[in-house]
This record gives C-alpha cells, structure tokens and sequence, in this order.
C-alpha cells in the first residue's frame, strides 16, 4: 500500500487515564502520591491516605491517529511514608482487538525506577512493572508511551480497531528479607547443638561464628537468581563487607556448574611450569609490581560482571601454559549484581608446611579445623623444590570482591551425616576420608555434585596447589596425583554472599518452586 493511501485509513486508540489504585496489605504507613501531568486544569482525588492527581480529567484520548502517531503520558510515584516499600505497575481493564498486535507498543522510562524497552502492547491485563523498590521519600517519575508503528506494509486490517486500558500501581504488602526467611526456620532450636533443627535440613556448624547452614542430600535450599537455580549454603554471620562494616549474610552458590570448565589458574612454562599460581587475589610481585590474580578471579569479578577484561578473545584459560580455548559462560545481569555484596574472602590454607609434606593433613583435616585454618594467616607458598616454586608473588591471607568459590569447609559442613555414620562422627572425621568407610558423609551431602569441584583454597604442598572436592573427599591438587595443579580444568560451581536487604516475594525453596528474589 501506498503512502498516500494510507493517511485515508484511520483507527481511534482511546487510553485511559492513568488511575492510581492502591492496596493497603500492611498497617505500615507507607503511602504513595502518583501524579499524571499534563497541560490543562488538574482533577485531585482522595482515596483513604492515597493522593490521585489526574491531568486533564479523567480521560485521555486521541482521535483519527494513522500509523505513526503515538501517546505519551507521564506520571510518578512518590512514597510519603515512613518505611520503604514496593509497588507494581499493571495494564488492567485492557481491550486491544488489533489485528496485527505487533504493530502496537509501549515503552517505560524512568529515571531511577524500572525501565522497559520496546514491547508489543498485551492483549490481556498484565503486569508490567513488579515489586519495584520505593524508599522513604523517594520519587520515581515515569514516562508510558505508546506507538501505533509504522511498517511501510499494508495496515489496514487495523481500520476502526481499538485500545484502552487503566493503568493501576499497586502497593506490595511488607516484604521478608532472605536471611529472615531462613534464620525464622531455625526460631526455638537448640544454637548449641550442630544437629539438624527438625525436618528444616538446617544445622549450626558450632565454630566461633556458629553458621547456620543447609545440610543433607537435597534439602530445600534453592534460589533463583540471574535466571538461574542456586543453593543457599548457609546464613554466614560476622562477614566481613567492603563498605559496611560486619553482617550477618547469606550465602549462595550455583546450582550447577557452568556448561564449560576453567583453570583456577595458568603461567606460562616458565613459572611453576606453567601450572599457576596459587594467589587468588590481587598482590604483588616481590619487586613491588602489581600481579593482578588469579585468571579464574578475573574472569568471575570482571567478564562475569559485564566487564570483559580477560575474555576480550571470547575465550577464558582452560590449559597450562596460560591457554585460552573456552568459551566464557553467560553474565549476571546488571539488576543482579546490585544484590550482591562485596566482602572479604579468606585466602588462607587448609594444610599447613609440615602437614601437606607429610600427608598428616588427611588424617585431620576436619571441617572445623578447616574452618580455622581458611581463616588463618598460612598462604599457598610453600614449596620443596625450585621448579614448584620460582614465581615471585607475594601471598595474601585475604581478598576482597564479590564472586569467587566455596571454601572446603563448605562442602564438610553441608553434610547430615547418614545411618551408618551420623553428622556429628562426619564433623569430627577428616574429609579426605569420606570417600571410603565414612562415605555416608559426602553421600548425605547436597554440595557434592561433580567429580572435581574448585574450592577457594590453596595447599601449602607447592605454590600452583589448591584444595578441591572429588570422589566426595578433599584432596589438594598435586600435579603428580592429578596431573595439572591449578591449570587443570575442573568444573566451576561460583558462590556470592547476597545483601542482606535482598528480599523474598515467594517461593518454598524446593528445586521445583525455587525461593524469588524481588528485582
């Protein structure tokens, strides 16, 4: 169809005007304003504690528009209460018998509340905006337009169609925050005692902090989070944050491993012939240049992030010898990542000179002494031999960022323990002998879930060593044993402590009907 021709063929889009509907869930005096703005006399509404403000009536609407033409109207939304809240924004009362649907959208803009790029206008009420976060006082202002799209195709199966719709924003009832959810679980029990509280599958682990975390073979600790399922290792108190002192913190750790596997860590051949270093934070050199860390931090706390820095090839480190040949897995979204808090990660060592040298550290390495030790000041370089050990870089017994992995400890606290050897005879039995006669230990345990799982850990047998989990035991990564030290690729399970603002708008945490998280 021509141009020409179209400009005879005319529809009538009637939009409502955008009506404020409030629902009162709590007694928490959290009371909004919205505003709709406009060029003519403004119509003020009261309704309970609400304030409705309208422009140019009640009504808004647009006569004889052709493809091309579009509405705009405005509005905010103003929280004049006294606590925080949320609120969603919905298309209700919606008539759109549009022809050709596609040819029908909306956008939402906002400065600091949710935004929403081009999309085909529902044919049915839907919410377009969910539990978005409104502080004390806060305003966010918003901009709804709708486009009647221009195709340069024949349109006129939408002659004399019509649209209409209320826009409504409503008040979320008072929300629970993740750590209450969990913690309000464990309400009664014994915080003495390191059994299972009940049928929760949860347990305090008894260490100076007294964590409390999700033990068994499958309790209900999942999450959804970036679109995907996680599990809730535990709620980690004393955590040390970059910014905000010490909290209480709950924390996460993928479901499952990423589609492909990566080193911890890879050099070229000439530096601890080429297995890596085992450094997992930025330090430096003993000549006081910066080293940079680990490949497998870089790769999760930049690339990971949004921040390509070591992937700029489309590749992360798989082999010694510093080689790149897979393909980096997807990103967390940026809303995703403002739930996540950056903390301080302990770098220290499982196993200390004397015990990794003598392998007595398989007979006591238990989850509580590694617990300690993860927290102590014995790094990852000590070494017997020169070819082990011929990088310069100075360890750390600290990091700070916000993903990295498990500790061991992780993993040897998760278990219940089964019927032939209960948790607490798991607890007080070194982990790197679970895999034999106290199998019941890593075979009651939901955080065994791959043959090689990283931990965060380094080994003090050479300065490329780290702790990993396989045939439900602890081991450290002896080249000699194993066969590549931190390069050997091995699957990637990444873990984050979440803030503790990050609330739950439902869910159970069964792996079918997954905790949510509100955006």
């Amino acid at each position: 169809m021509e141009n020409n021709n179209k400009k005879f063929h005319y529809i009538i889009i009637s939009v409502l005007a955008l009506v404020f509907v409030a629902t009162i869930t709590i007694s928490s005096y959290a009371y909004f304003t919205a505003t709709v703005t406009g060029t003519s006399n403004n119509n003020v509404v009261t309704t309970g504690t609400m304030e409705i403000e309208f422009s140019d009536g009640p009504q808004v609407g647009l006569d004889n528009i052709v493809p091309g033409s579009f509405v705009e109207k405005t509005f905010s939304i103003r929280n004049t209460g006294t606590v925080d809240t949320y609120y969603d924004i919905y298309m209700s009362d919606l008539i759109n018998d549009f022809a050709d649907k596609t040819d029908l959208v909306y956008t939402l803009t906002s400065s600091n509340g949710e935004n929403i790029s081009e999309t085909q206008v529902p044919d049915e009420n839907t919410k377009i905006v969910q539990n978005q976060a409104l502080t004390v006082g806060q305003t966010h202002n918003y901009t709804l337009r709708i486009d009647f799209k221009e195709t340069n195709d024949n349109q006129d199966d939408n002659k004399g169609k019509t649209f209409s719709t209320v826009i409504r924003v409503n008040e979320v009832k008072e929300l629970e925050t993740l750590i209450h959810k969990v913690t309000s679980l464990a309400d009664g029990a014994d915080p003495t005692s390191t059994d299972v509280i009940g049928n929760t599958n949860l347990a305090y682990d008894g260490t100076t902090d007294n964590n409390l975390r999700y033990v068994g073979s499958n309790p209900n600790n999942y999450v959804k989070f970036n679109n995907e399922l996680w599990r809730i290792i535990g709620v980690m108190n004393n955590v040390e944050t970059k910014s905000d002192g010490t909290q209480n913190l709950v924390k996460i750790i993928r479901n499952k491993e990423f589609e492909n596997s990566y080193s911890y860590d890879t050099s070229e051949n000439s530096i601890n012939k080429g297995f890596g270093i085992n450094q997992w934070g930025e330090s430096t050199y003993e000549d006081g240049t910066p080293y940079e860390g680990a490949d497998l931090m870089r790769e999760l706390n930049y690339d990971y992030l949004g921040d390509v820095q070591v992937g700029t090839d489309g590749k992360w480190y798989s082999e010694r010898d510093n080689e790149k040949n897979t393909m980096p897995p997807s990103t967390i979204g940026s809303n995703e990542q403002n739930k996540i808090e950056s903390v301080v990660w302990h770098l220290g060592s499982p196993t200390t000179k004397d015990d990794a040298f003598d392998n007595t550290w398989e007979d006591i390495l238990t989850p509580n002494i590694s617990y300690i030790r993860e927290r102590a000041n014995t790094h990852g370089k000590t070494c017997a031999f020169s070819e082990d050990c011929n990088d310069t870089v100075i360890r750390t017994s600290k990091w700070t960022g916000k993903v990295a992995l498990m500790y061991p400890s992780d993993y040897g606290y998760a278990t219940s323990g089964g019927s032939t050897v209960d948790r607490q005879t798991c607890l007080n039995t070194s982990m790197r002998l679970w895999y034999n006669s106290f199998n019941d230990c890593s075979a009651n345990n939901w955080n065994y879930r791959a043959q090689f799982m990283d931990t965060l850990s380094p080994s003090s047998r050479n300065a490329y060593d780290f702790i990993l989990v396989t045939v439900g035991s602890i081991q450290d990564d002896n080249p000699t044993a194993i066969g590549q030290g931190f390069a050997r690729e091995s699957w990637v399970f990444p873990s984050l402590y979440l803030k503790s603002s990050v609330l739950v708008i439902g869910g159970d945490g069964t792996q079918n009907n997954p905790y949510i998280i509100a955006n």
